[in-house]
């Protein structure tokens, strides 16, 4: 059988036993001194779907506070960016795919990015005929990795996100966190923003200033 090991001082004839005590965690010597290492096993989850394009408008201001519970809509050829929020960092490689349920169409919400933080975005471009009172991704299994992955972020990416949605219509989910309508016929053409490609500065009579 196999004796138990021992580990002895080199020397040319080793007969003493080495000193096997380590130093004591936080102590000049210890790994926890020595390394930075951190251990996180947490998975991360979806905590939370909703839409900036509504919260802020349509020009995505987000210096303006959040205003959840508003109705917002949206026509053709409107953009609507869908957040997802995680429980921790995630790292995503591919390009995934958020299934949305706009009436009787199912359209897809194209990744538009955030890896490497607490949220990704996706884009949802409308169609003319797209119509619902009240935008949701169709079912708590609506976001699609297509061959993708989304993992926490970690100096080793590994550990896979959960992508289970929250239930349409339950907290956190997109039609109960924000209120979007689209409908081509009940959106109005609007002014979104004015700005000036005028410098900063003060300007008198007769002199010029731009207003787009």
């Amino acid at each position: 059988g196999h004796g138990t090991p021992e580990v002895l001082l080199s020397t040319t004839y080793p007969g003493a036993a080495a000193n096997l005590l380590l130093p004591v965690p936080g102590a000049d010597g210890s790994l926890s001194s020595t390394s930075g290492v951190r251990v996180d096993t947490n998975v991360p989850t979806v905590r939370r779907v909703w839409s900036p394009s509504a919260v802020y408008g349509m020009n995505y201001h987000q210096n303006r506070p959040p205003k959840f519970g508003g109705n917002t809509i949206f026509g053709g050829n409107d953009e609507i960016i869908i957040r997802l929020d995680f429980s921790a960092a995630v790292y995503v490689t591919g390009y995934p795919y958020l299934v949305m349920n706009v009436g009787f169409w199912k359209k897809n919400a194209t990744f538009l990015g955030g890896s490497g933080s607490e949220y990704i975005d996706f884009l949802y471009v409308v169609d003319d005929n797209d119509e619902t009172d009240d935008l949701a991704y169709d079912g708590y299994d609506a976001l699609k990795l297509n061959g993708s992955t989304i993992q926490r972020v970690s100096t080793i990416p590994s550990q896979n996100a959960v992508t289970i949605l929250p239930k349409p219509g339950q907290n956190g989910s997109l039609s109960l966190e924000t209120n979007i309508t689209v409908n081509q016929k009940m959106a109005r053409p609007g002014i979104v923003e004015v700005s000036t490609s005028t410098p900063n500065g003060g300007y008198g009579i007769g002199e010029g200033i731009e207003i787009s």
